[in-house]
């Protein structure tokens, strides 16, 4: 009875602190996620959720071990690399940054977000061809601003072709 109590707790603390974090307390989610941690210190997406809380508000030794925790309690959860991908660009750690994008789209390939930012990691390094690689799926995998985007770049839309479809040659 008290394991159920307890995830009871958790589940409330969560929600109040997902309600400061919408008004903006961002100092108070952190608070309600760590008494919800406390509760429930097995639940993975706890710790990405506080890391995420602890990242926006600049703390990013602290969000690093949460994620580092929920991927510790959970590696097949896609959140935690997308996150500490997240962290490791802000340190110009770009080839971390880039395995953890890797590994969040082997658990979660239909990601075109992900793409997206591996993408513009990739234009950090130079890898024009990768970035394009990763736009490219991104607008496979329905992203309309990444269409937008190729299409602005002369690339076209669909894959190699113009407005209607067709390639043109000249």
């Amino acid at each position: 009875m008290k394991k159920d109590t307890s995830k009871t707790n958790s589940l409330s603390w969560l929600k109040h602190g997902t309600r400061l974090q919408e008004n903006g307390d961002m100092e108070g989610a952190i608070e309600a996620y760590t008494k919800a941690v406390w509760h429930d210190p097995d639940l993975a997406d706890l710790y990405v959720i506080r890391g995420y809380a602890y990242a926006k508000t600049g703390r990013l030794r602290q969000a690093m071990g949460d994620v580092n925790k929920a991927i510790e309690l959970n590696p097949e959860m896609y959140e935690p690399y997308f996150l500490r991908s997240v962290l490791y660009s802000e340190k110009k750690k770009y080839k971390e940054a880039i395995e953890d994008l890797t590994t969040s789209l082997k658990l979660d390939p239909k990601r075109a977000e992900v793409y997206c930012i591996r993408a513009s990691i990739y234009e950090l390094k130079g890898e024009k061809v990768l970035a394009s690689l990763d736009y490219q799926m991104a607008a496979l995998l329905g992203d309309k601003k990444t269409q937008e985007f190729l299409r602005s770049q002369g690339i076209g839309w669909p894959l190699g072709g113009s407005e209607s479809g067709s390639a043109s040659k000249n």
